[in-house]
């Protein structure tokens, strides 16, 4: 569903159609500043999904590509976040073995000629040893990286007399393992970058 501007106001949101749209899933979209659209499409039986790529063209969505697998390493990427000049993508995949936990944030860099380099881990300052990184997103100014996760609180800061009050505030509060939304600064994604 996609609802267009109309001076101060948003528009009624309407289905995107075909090509993009199809019997699949089709979810989590992310656009470059040119209309690019990169989205996750998942397969009926819920067991694969894999990033696509939709350009827009005369005012209208070409037929959608799956992307290589330097983006697409396993049978299960998904809710990637493409950046505004489309010079890098994060996707959250699992079962590789060079993963923190189960699910993992990924950036894959685009190169000049439209190639991408295989996928680099971000790293256990975002990712961690449980199976919870699933939504990533960078502003629009480039300087801050949200993200989800279901971190916990590491053990050393868990105090030995657990009170009522630390029990509530933990409940609710960050680290808890339920999904919270974190944030950093997001200079360090391009120091992933290989040189070359």
């Amino acid at each position: 569903m996609s609802p267009d501007r109309e001076g101060d106001e948003w528009g009624d949101p309407y289905n995107l159609g075909p090509p993009v749209n199809s019997d699949e899933s089709e979810f989590f979209p992310s656009l470059t500043r040119d209309g690019t659209l990169y989205f996750t499409r998942g397969s009926s039986d819920g067991q694969e999904s894999y990033i696509y790529r939709s350009r827009w063209v005369e005012g209208a969505y070409q037929e959608p590509e799956r992307l290589g697998p330097e983006v697409n390493s396993t049978p299960n990427q998904f809710n990637a976040f493409i950046s505004p000049d489309e010079s890098y993508l994060i996707v959250c995949t699992g079962a590789r073995d060079d993963t923190q936990g189960g699910t993992d944030y990924y950036v894959v860099f685009r190169n000049p000629d439209d190639s991408w380099t295989g996928p680099i881990n971000m790293g256990e300052a975002v990712n961690t040893p449980g199976d919870g990184e699933f939504s990533p997103y960078v502003s629009s100014d480039g300087e801050y990286f949200f993200f989800m996760s279901t971190r916990v609180m590491p053990d050393e800061r868990i105090p030995e007399l657990l009170t009522a009050d630390f029990l509530r505030q933990y409940r609710v509060g960050p680290e808890s393992g339920n999904a919270g939304i974190y944030w950093m600064k997001a200079d360090f994604i391009e120091r992933l970058r290989p040189e070359g």
